[in-house]
Order: structure tokens, then sequence, then C-alpha cells
């Protein structure tokens, strides 16, 4: 965890239903921040909320759409742990390289907002 620390205007969890969407373009027309939050593992600070803005978790998206194991390519939700990611492809001989030590409980979300890595992608360097 980062060592600043700040309480949001409000947190919500993020519906996979759309209901929120109407809250998102309040937010928009009012000018409040929005910061969205993967699974809260990151240590860099790039999800912590503004004191006057809103925090929305999308830890609910955890739905894993579509693998295709030819062209290697994985549809996920923001909140599909990483862990589940290469659970899911394990069957084709594959896995996802962004390892973070935190792989078990971080999200895909999470890891592309902040480019996340680990010893993985480090033996991927020269395979692309």
């Amino acid at each position: 965890m980062s060592a600043y620390r700040t309480r949001p205007l409000l947190g919500c969890f993020a519906k996979a239903d759309g209901t929120g969407d109407g809250d998102l373009a309040v937010c928009h027309r009012l000018r409040v921040p929005v910061v969205t939050r993967g699974a809260g593992t990151g240590l860099s600070g790039g999800a912590l909320p503004l004191e006057k803005g809103v925090l929305l978790v999308m830890a609910r998206f955890k739905e894993i759409l579509d693998i295709n194991p030819v062209g290697r390519r994985a549809r996920v939700q923001p909140g599909v742990r990483n862990l589940a990611i290469s659970q899911a492809v394990a069957p084709h001989n594959l896995y996802y390289a962004p390892d973070p030590s935190s792989q078990i409980a971080c999200s895909i979300g999470g890891n592309v907002a902040e480019n996340a890595g680990g010893v993985h992608c480090l033996n991927m360097v020269d395979r692309t």
C-alpha cells in the first residue's frame, strides 16, 4: 500500500448490469473526479481516490468472456484475477505472463492501469 491515504467523497462498486451509468454521467456533469480501482493490491498509489472524488471499484466484474488459444488472446472483465486467467488458459498450455507477487489477489484491470509485470515478463522479452 502507498503511504499516502485519503478518503473519497463516495466509494461504490460498479454494477455489471450498467445501472450505474447514470451516476457517472452525473459525476461528469458536476465535474466530480472518478478514480477506478481493481483489487486494491497496487503499491504505487495509482488507484488512490481523490478527496472530493468518487472511488469506483471494479472488483465485481469477474467474468472471463472468451479465450482464443490459437490467437493467444483472452477477453476478460477488469475484476478477473491474474491467477484465474492463468488457470483458465492452462489446459491450452498457456499462461498469463504478468505475475506480480500479488497475482493471487490482483486483477487484470489494475495490471493494465499500472503496467504491472513480474518475473515471467522478463522471460518473455525475446519471445514477442
